[in-house]
């Protein structure tokens, strides 16, 4: 038990001195902060004042591994993107990602900055302040550009029950369909529907005002929808 405690503590060491070795000004290299916690098998006893020290015995020094941190799950790094990064997230997320990543690819390129108060703070107000000049100037933010490409690929599915008799299609029901279907949020006032009622299925334009400068031409597909029937067995297990 001693000479497997012994290797582990060694391989640690070899592990540290090699990264320190490894090191360079393009990577930032960071010691390997793995612990291993032990408790002796068979504590020795402890002199009393005034006693005289008792030599540790050979079975004082064997040890029995508590937890060896190498094995827990690697803690995340919690940062404000200062610009859109492909997988991770939008410009002014707080994301939390892998400590490597943070550190050797997102602070040094500028892409991302510590999520701290201070800088939560700043960047919240930075944000806010390009909006209102970007609706000043008539133009339109990154996430709003790419909430517009979005929508001009995708096409609107518009479920009706078919149970019901429902007699048209109204704003509400296009309105929950945008957030069901495509997970877009549309305000009642950027929404224009046909001037014609819809009350029959089929195929339908629709245009969406974006921040109130771009409209986006989409088309709405309006569908009978049948929700999936609750079984007997369902049934029972909501009842109980």
């Amino acid at each position: 038990m001693f000479s497997s405690v012994s290797q582990s503590l060694w391989n640690r060491s070899a592990q540290l001195m090699g990264c320190v070795c490894r090191g360079s000004a393009a990577v930032q290299w960071q010691q390997l902060r793995t612990v291993v916690v032990v408790r002796r098998l068979f504590p020795p006893p402890v002199p009393k004042l005034g006693e005289k020290y008792t030599r540790q015995k050979k079975s004082h020094k064997v040890y029995i591994i508590e937890e060896d941190t190498t094995h827990r799950a690697r803690q995340k790094l919690k940062l404000i993107l200062t610009e859109d990064v492909p997988k991770i997230g939008n410009r002014g997320e707080v994301v939390m990602v892998d400590k490597r990543i943070g550190r050797n690819k997102l602070i040094p390129s500028g892409a991302a900055v510590y999520a701290s108060p201070e800088n939560i703070k700043e960047f919240v107000m930075t944000i806010q302040k390009e909006k209102v000049e970007s609706t000043e100037e008539g133009r339109l933010s990154p996430m709003a550009m790419k909430t517009i490409k979005h929508l001009q690929k995708n096409m609107l599915e518009v479920r009706m029950h078919a149970d019901s008799e429902w007699t048209e299609v109204t704003k509400d029901h296009v309105i929950h369909a945008f957030k069901q279907r495509l997970g877009v949020v549309v305000s009642e006032h950027a929404l224009k529907l046909p001037d014609e009622t819809i009350t029959t299925c089929g195929t339908y334009p629709v245009e969406v005002t974006i921040n109130g400068i771009d409209t986006v031409p989409m088309e709405m597909e309006v569908i009978n929808f049948l929700p999936k029937r609750r079984g007997t067995r369902e049934i029972a297990e909501e009842e109980s």
